[in-house]
């Protein structure tokens, strides 16, 4: 049916759709009745939507054949092709023409509109082309019976378009002379009530006795649960009678999204005692076959018998509470099967699926348990499936007057058994658990039981089926590789609603960026083995401290991991003046040979100033760590320019550029070169957020007094914190020459801490010349 686009809601047999049921075709159209072995067979009705053309048709059917049936149009004609007399070839008035009294047009010449014209006869004058017919109109008032001022028919004065489902309205209706003009003298009874529609008029005060020629019906109320039109008709003895138009019916929001549409039966005994008093449930369903259960859903439903020779006793008209309504003393007076229907106004019927055997009460006496609803091989670990018990006699039959309480218990098994409504005290004979959940992992085995009775035998072993509800996160742990790099090993499980791995669990598993500023990358995807899935290479491109999770489509996400620190990167400095031909060489024996400078970390939406790192690799991507290349940045793409440390010696074979601001609010592209080396440049636009002014440092503050080395390592894309346990190399930075050009506070090497005017004044009074720099030694960071 899947493929068919078909759907079926109902009883089954071994798989196929068996008992009463709901089939619904793939154009909408619906079928309601009996099945066996999968196809229609006994009573049913196929429902057409408006779209097919309305009506329903119903009938019996053998073996999916129908047998003899009767067709309803929407309007409520019925078809009969022995003698259907409606749009013939003699006579061509259709069905509303002739409820309406319009004659059918005479031989000859007759006009396409028929105009009704009530004559001194009682007869219709037809408009005629012919000009001798015409002759035969008549033409006087005084050969009219009525005139002006006589009460000649009832119409509608005073009618609402819409009106609110199951809500009162008012309708005012007159008594009026051929003119349609009031007649006020006439004191007229009057009654209102349903032309047309698929539900119920109740108006409580009809008939009615006019005065001054009108009444107002001021409680009329459209019983019906669903949107629609619906018409009305006014009469009175001795009056032409009124048909109001077309009036739309809106459904209020008073059953919580569902739509009543049916009725069901439930808890019906399959056996009871003739003359003794049994109970049945009726619940109002919606096309779901879900209980419309709010508080304003009240209906009044009637039981009464669908086929038995013998006679229903006990009161047999409720209203329903929250959607459902329990008949408790029904009675049966004859000893042979039968069956019970339910109805209710505008609501589909419902009829007991199978017949309920009426026995003599003497035979049977309580004597043991037996189960009459259990699941099949498997249940869903951890959620609730349903089991029924039943009472029996030594013989088997079913003792419908029996009302033991009965236990359900855990027979085998480690796991533990929640039964919320146990012990149950039977009905008709029968207890039913419906919220039965088991929580262990292994097979077990159920036994019910009750005092004075024999206990059910030992089910079967019923084996807990694993449901997949959320995937947790276990492990976070970050690792070094081989060049130095850092990652995460992630690890996590998929668990059902006991927290038990589930697995046979097969969708993908992703590692989510939960808080953070950066993204994320490498292996985060990954199909779980045995309920446990594992993420080795996770790599977090961004800066300050990140959380991470699990996700997959469909189940829940556990808690998120804690606070996880990246690690931190040594900055790359400013080169500071060296001679321009000198190049920094790599000896080939030292290591890896460069051959390319690589942007390995690029800034994500960060604002300025902004940072990113480089590599000198050699050509299979491996890091040069003895490399001392001088790396350019500049823009690559871009109308603004880029102003920081854009020149620098990437001594042990790369670092970190900070301190960079670009001049304008664009995204822009940069690209790293180095002289004999391949370059690199971004391949997405970089994009930073626009920075507000800085106070410069007082003269002769340190860094950590004005805060600026701290400032530019949080505004760092990249800045991380490096674990005390993890191995590292410093960096070190050998002297470039780099071309003059005019300083500014956006020029200040990340580290330095004062401006450069503040640099040309030493601070501790020394006579050293005016902005002369010390010399760093190597794999010391250099300080203000």
């Amino acid at each position: 049916m899947f493929y068919t686009k078909c759907s079926y809601l109902g009883e089954k047999m071994n798989g196929r759709m068996e008992g009463r049921g709901k089939f619904t075709f793939a154009n909408g159209n619906r079928y309601i009745g009996f099945f066996k072995d999968g196809v229609f067979h006994g009573q049913g009705t196929i429902y057409f939507t408006a779209e097919n053309g309305g009506g329903k048709f119903t009938a019996l059917w053998k073996d999916g054949i129908a047998q003899e049936g009767t067709y309803l149009f929407s309007d409520g004609l019925e078809y009969s092709p022995a003698s259907w007399e409606y749009c013939t070839p003699a006579d061509r008035r259709f069905w509303r023409e002739h409820n309406a009294f319009i004659a059918p047009p005479a031989a000859g010449d007759v006009a396409s509109t028929i105009i009704p014209d009530y004559s001194s006869h009682g007869e219709i004058a037809r408009h005629y082309l012919s000009e001798e017919k015409v002759m035969d109109i008549p033409e006087d008032d005084d050969q009219l019976d009525v005139g002006r001022g006589a009460a000649f028919q009832v119409n509608f004065a005073d009618l609402p378009s819409s009106v609110m489902a199951n809500q009162p309205f008012s309708v005012r209706v007159e008594v009026q002379d051929a003119f349609d003009d009031p007649v006020a003298s006439a004191e007229r009874e009057v009654h209102l009530k349903l032309n047309s529609g698929e539900g119920d008029l109740k108006v409580l005060d009809t008939p009615a006795t006019t005065r001054n020629g009108a009444y107002v019906f001021e409680k009329v109320t459209y019983l019906v649960y669903t949107e629609g039109t619906f018409t009305l008709c006014a009469f009175s003895e001795g009056l032409q009678t009124a048909r109001s138009p077309v009036i739309r019916v809106t459904l209020p929001d008073a059953f919580g999204g569902m739509q009543p549409a049916r009725l069901g039966i439930s808890g019906v005994p399959k056996t009871v005692f003739r003359d003794s008093e049994f109970s049945v449930m009726v619940q109002v369903l919606d096309t779901l076959g879900r209980v419309v259960n709010t508080p304003d859903s009240t209906f009044e439903v009637s039981i009464a018998l669908a086929s038995g020779k013998g006679n229903l006793g006990g009161k047999k008209t409720l209203v329903t509470e929250h959607g459902q309504a329990i008949f408790y003393d029904l009675t049966y007076d004859e000893l042979e099967p039968f069956s019970l229907k339910a109805t209710s106004p505008c609501l589909e019927a419902a009829e007991t699926p199978e017949l309920i055997y009426s026995v003599r009460g003497s035979t049977y006496a309580p004597s043991k348990l037996s189960f009459a609803e259990l699941p099949q091989g498997t249940v869903p670990r951890g959620h609730p499936f349903t089991v029924a018990v039943v009472v029996q006699d030594a013989q088997g039959h079913v003792c419908a007057q029996a009302d033991n309480m009965v236990d359900l218990q855990l027979a085998t098994g480690q796991g533990g058994l929640r039964v919320g409504s146990a012990p149950q005290r039977c009905q008709g004979g029968y207890a039913r658990f419906e919220d039965v959940i088991y929580d262990g992992d292994d097979p077990f085995t159920l036994v019910a039981v009750s005092d004075g009775l024999d206990s059910t035998p030992i089910t079967e072993g019923l084996q807990p089926r694993a449901v997949p509800q959320r995937v947790e996160l276990l492990v976070v742990k970050p690792e070094l590789s081989a060049d130095g790099k850092e990652f995460w090993t992630v690890a996590g499980a998929v668990v059902d609603g006991c927290g038990n791995q589930v697995k046979d669990y097969d969708k993908p598993v992703e590692v989510v960026l939960i808080t953070g500023d950066g993204v994320l990358d490498g292996k985060c995807q990954a199909i779980p083995t045995g309920g446990v899935v594992e993420f080795s290479e996770v790599r977090f491109h961004g800066t300050g401290p990140f959380t991470l999770a699990l996700s997959s489509e469909g189940l829940a996400s556990g808690a998120p991991s804690d606070l996880l620190f990246p690690q931190a990167e040594e900055p790359m400095e400013e080169a500071p003046a060296a001679e321009p031909d000198e190049e920094a060489e790599t000896s080939a024996d030292d290591g890896p040979v460069p051959f390319r400078v690589a942007l390995v970390e690029l800034p994500v939406d960060q604002k300025a100033p902004f940072a990113l790192r480089v590599e000198v690799q050699d050509e299979q991507g491996a890091r040069c760590p003895t490399a001392k290349n001088v790396v350019t940045l500049k823009v690559s793409k871009g109308d603004g320019e880029l102003s920081g440390c854009t020149t620098a010696a990437a001594v042990g074979g790369g670092g970190v550029f900070e301190g960079l601001r670009y001049s304008l609010n664009e995204p822009f592209y940069l690209e790293a070169v180095s002289e004999g080396l391949e370059g690199d440049a971004t391949r997405r636009a970089i994009r930073i957020k626009p920075d507000s002014p800085r106070p410069a440092a007082e003269d002769g503050a340190s860094p950590e007094d004005s805060g600026d080395s701290g400032a530019a390592q949080e505004s760092s894309g990249l800045a991380r914190r490096r674990p005390s346990s993890a191995p590292h190399s410093t960096l070190s930075v050998e002297p470039v020459e780099v071309a003059a050009r005019p300083k500014s506070a956006n020029d200040i090497p990340v580290g330095s801490g004062s401006p450069p005017e503040a640099e040309a004044q030493p601070t501790d009074g020394s006579s050293e010349e005016a902005g002369a720099q010390p010399e760093v030694p190597a794999g010391d960071s250099p300080s203000g």
